[in-house]
């Protein structure tokens, strides 16, 4: 009973840090970052959305993975 109840709590949390890291990436980088830099700056801050949107995927991924065998 314990075990169920702690992988749908770790579920959970991973879909809520996800969706926070998802939104809050996006978010810096539509409202916050100044993308009126050098070229070398723009394609670190391209290269470091593209690596957060894609980890924020993956973990949504897992925890569904996750869920799905429950």
């Amino acid at each position: 009973m314990f075990e169920k109840v702690s992988k749908y709590v770790l579920v959970y949390l991973m879909l809520i840090v996800s969706f926070m890291l998802f939104f809050s990436t996006l978010g810096y980088y539509v409202f916050v970052y100044d993308w009126s830099t050098s070229t070398l700056e723009i394609t670190i801050n391209a290269a470091l959305l593209i690596i957060l949107l894609v980890a924020s995927i993956a973990i949504y991924y897992f925890a569904e993975k996750i869920k799905s065998r429950l």
